[in-house]
């Protein structure tokens, strides 16, 4: 009798976890089945996904046939569908109002109030959102 080693594949669920996360784990599941070829990866992400994101891959594809797709244009277009854009006066509002509490160390506070930290893109991540705010949006409102 044979055990398969790995659990379940989950579907992706958008109100559970970020995409990148997903993605992530994605990768990880096709290391532990030795699954390399692109075909056969891009097989899996269509028929892992689910079928919510997988409505919205043919959705933003239109009338192209996402089976054809190579999974780097497939993963593409789902990285930039996730990717939000957070109004720069809610980011603000958020930083702003994180504080620190009397006898918390720099690291807790960190981790409650997020990171703010410039990136190579510049983009900056604000508190324990998953949306980015570009730099370039700072400007008087």
């Amino acid at each position: 009798m044979r055990r398969d080693f790995c659990s379940e594949v989950r579907l992706f669920d958008k109100s559970a976890e970020r995409w990148e996360q997903y993605y992530q784990r994605f990768v990880h599941r096709l290391d532990v089945y030795n699954v390399s070829s692109d075909e056969k990866r891009r097989a899996c992400l269509l028929s892992w996904v689910g079928p919510e994101t997988y409505a919205l891959l043919q959705n933003l594809f239109g009338d192209e046939d996402i089976s054809r797709k190579s999974l780097q244009e497939l993963t593409e277009q789902l990285f930039v569908h996730f990717n939000e854009v957070v109004h720069v006066q809610a980011a603000r509002y958020a930083f702003y109002n994180c504080k620190m509490q009397p006898g918390q160390s720099y690291s807790e506070g960190q981790k409650l109030c997020g990171e703010w930290q410039e990136t190579p893109g510049s983009f900056a991540r604000v508190s324990d959102a998953t949306t980015l705010v570009t730099s370039n949006r700072f400007e008087t409102l």
